[in-house]
């Protein structure tokens, strides 16, 4: 038995993987004893047919890691099932659409219900950088992680999050400052 397409929502989340990489992971993509994701492939829909091709960098092309509270989903999803079966996989066993997966999940209607008009499966992988970023990640960890080609990209999105970082700066300098002027 699949588990509920819920747990999509919890893994987006937790891996900041794009739609195309989540619908086009493999069950050997999971290395769950080294607690890693790797991001081979992506499933993209174009034109109402599904393109599978490789990631659309050379920097998508990556491992993840999985955290601890994410593994019982990856286990249930996996454990059991063929090393060539996707790990999200519509109900036809075929790879995931997005327009689909929100009809079914009721996305919209449950975003609405939270005050959260408007957010897409795609503002998940901004909450992964977020919430990397809040853990004390550094951008350049970010980067790779979210297979970013450039560290602008990642710059641009999560540089606000620097903010209480910058006051603590300030804070250590205005220290420093005042220890050389007591010492003189």
């Amino acid at each position: 038995m699949i588990p509920s397409l819920g747990d999509l929502v919890f893994a987006m989340a937790y891996l900041g993987l794009r739609w195309s990489e989540l619908a086009a992971l493999r069950v050997s993509d999971v290395d769950l004893d080294r607690r890693r994701v790797r991001i081979v492939e992506r499933a993209t829909e174009v034109g109402g047919r599904m393109d599978v091709s490789a990631p659309k960098s050379r920097a998508s092309k990556r491992s993840v890691a999985i955290p601890s509270l994410l593994e019982p989903v990856l286990r249930q999803r996996t454990v059991g099932r063929g090393a060539d079966e996707l790990v999200f996989p519509a109900p036809d066993g075929g790879y995931l659409r997005n327009g689909n997966w929100r009809s079914r999940s009721g996305w919209t209607r449950a975003t609405t219900q939270l005050g959260l008009e408007g957010v897409t499966p795609r503002d998940l992988r901004r909450t992964f950088g977020s919430l990397a970023r809040s853990a004390g990640a550094d951008l350049r960890w970010i980067q790779r992680a979210m297979g970013h080609e450039s560290i602008n990209t990642t710059a641009r999105i999560y540089a606000h999050l620097y903010d209480e970082e910058l006051d603590i700066v300030a804070a250590a300098l205005d220290r420093l400052s005042a220890s050389r002027v007591e010492g003189r």
